[in-house]
């Protein structure tokens, strides 16, 4: 197994954002998931949301789809675990699913 797609269930509040989608200027909560999920894969890791927001706008129960690298593509307790301690404060994941192949937040 190379890598796996997982579904998170994220929580934000959204107050010190400037939405979910990546911009060039303003924190995002897009660029903070995947900033953390380049740490955790060593490499860049794309971040899909299932939907955005806009600035100052909270989630509960956002999904983001992901793929995970080898090392935690059978680990997903291990790989929860690791994302909320790296992610910042205002950030969570409430839970953490292992999807099947060909998985996309937006579109399945």
């Amino acid at each position: 197994m190379t890598s796996r797609p997982y579904l998170a269930v994220v929580q934000y509040d959204g107050a010190q954002f400037a939405g979910w989608q990546r911009q060039p200027h303003g924190r995002t909560v897009q660029a903070e998931f995947e900033a953390v999920l380049e740490r955790l894969m060593g490499r860049r890791t794309a971040a899909t949301g299932a939907g955005r927001t806009d600035t100052g706008v909270h989630a509960l129960g956002q999904g983001v789809g992901f793929l995970a690298s080898e090392r935690w593509a059978a680990d997903g307790q291990g790989l929860h675990r690791a994302l909320n301690a790296l992610l910042p404060r205002d950030i969570w994941v409430e839970r953490l699913c292992a999807m099947r192949s060909g998985f996309h937040a937006r579109n399945s």
